[in-house]
């Protein structure tokens, strides 16, 4: 069968995305597991995490060529 001109469903996300996604979910955990570690404070872990996930996926965006 071959590809109709009107995809039938959304298209998937390109590889580059999902990798620079992973990597900013994998910061934010990493992160916000390590400021709550040290403080005990939900609050501040997650905005930590929050943080570090905003500037792991700027870096990557910027490093990581199309």
């Amino acid at each position: 069968m071959s590809r109709s001109s009107s995809p039938s469903g959304p298209e998937a996300m390109p590889m580059r995305w999902v990798v620079i996604l992973m990597a900013g979910l994998l910061a934010a955990m990493l992160i916000g597991a390590l400021t709550f570690a040290q403080t005990l404070s939900w609050p501040a872990a997650l905005l930590a995490g929050s943080a570090g996930a905003g500037m792991t996926i700027t870096a990557l965006h910027q490093l990581v060529g199309p």
